[in-house]
């Protein structure tokens, strides 16, 4: 089916089917007290991880043994006219349009193992076998924050080979992966620093919406080379950013694993998406009401908004409500 343009940040979505009895439209609280604690299921117990995965260590390599004959230099000699032939041989493949070792965008690494095969600025290597160290900048509450985080390949790789098709609404909600042990580890770094500088359950929310607003915007059309890819939480993390329904469900995951109550906010009338977060009346902003509670907009595309503010431009859309 066609895809429709999100006219607030540039998304293209895979119509889903007509929406559902969940639809509603963005209300103003009555009341506009000081933040309030969002409710918390009280029945359900926190998962204990290992903050990180930790690459291990390589032992050192063992010099090279000295050789008396001349054996060596022959095969160096070799190797390296080797090296000369296979590098002619690429660039003729290249400059013919060939496709084995074929590199789009000229940067150095092959469309084989090139994740973003269009962009010569980025080429994160889609291999089981390669460590992704990661790290993340941004700013809240007066501070500048810096975050490293390594994410193994083969988590990364597995979360690549799962299907990525949407058909429904409802089907972004696989995509909200709060089990996964490095959504809880990173739910969990985050939470205890917010508790560390004394912030209440309003201002972790905001804390943890400002580390996601801090990611890049990207276009699946040019990372992919696909209309629509929603990605898993880790592929968002590993890839350094995405569009926005790759960090709603970011969102949606973090906050889930930290037992706050979260929906996807799907606008269909402008082909954007954003999360909801169950929290109190006393909260200032706009919030769609479902099930007799009101969940809060969160956008996550760009920096500053706060929670329960919806962009001027958007209007005051009607949303799909996805529970996940």
């Amino acid at each position: 089916m066609d895809a429709s343009y999100c006219s607030g940040c540039g998304s293209q979505f895979i119509p889903p089917a007509p929406p559902s009895q969940y639809s509603a439209y963005p209300q103003q609280p009555q009341f506009y007290q000081l933040p309030q604690q969002y409710p918390q299921p009280s029945t359900i117990a926190m998962p204990q991880y290992a903050p990180y995965r930790q690459a291990p260590g390589m032992p050192p390599m063992a010099p090279p043994v000295p050789q008396k004959s001349n054996t060596g230099t022959i095969v160096a000699a070799i190797v390296i006219i080797a090296i000369v032939i296979i590098a002619a041989l690429a660039l003729s493949m290249r400059q013919r349009g060939g496709s084995l070792s074929y590199d789009s965008d000229g940067d150095g690494y092959p469309d084989t193992v090139d994740y973003y095969p269009t962009d010569p600025t980025r080429h994160t290597q889609y291999s089981p076998s390669v460590l992704h160290y990661m790290q993340y900048a941004w700013s809240y509450g007066g501070y500048d924050w810096i975050w490293s985080l390594t994410i193994s390949g083969s988590t990364y790789s597995s979360y690549r080979e799962l299907s990525h098709a949407v058909s429904y609404h409802s089907d972004y909600a696989r995509f909200v992966t709060e089990t996964d042990s490095y959504v809880i580890a990173i739910a969990n770094a985050l939470d205890s620093k917010a508790s560390q500088m004394g912030y209440d359950d309003y201002e972790t929310v905001s804390f943890i919406m400002a580390f996601i607003q801090s990611l890049p915007y990207t276009v699946d059309s040019v990372t992919t080379g696909l209309d629509e890819y929603p990605r898993y939480p880790v592929e968002t993390l590993v890839d350094n950013g995405g569009d926005c329904e790759d960090t709603s469900i970011l969102l949606a995951a973090i906050v889930e694993a930290l037992n706050y109550d979260a929906v996807l906010l799907y606008m269909e009338s402008i082909a954007h998406m954003a999360t909801g977060i169950w929290g109190s009346s006393g909260i200032s902003g706009s919030y769609y009401t479902h099930d007799g509670r009101n969940y809060y907009y969160c956008e996550t595309t760009g920096d500053g908004f706060a929670i329960g503010t919806i962009p001027t431009e958007f209007g005051s859309p009607s949303a799909v409500i996805v529970e996940v």
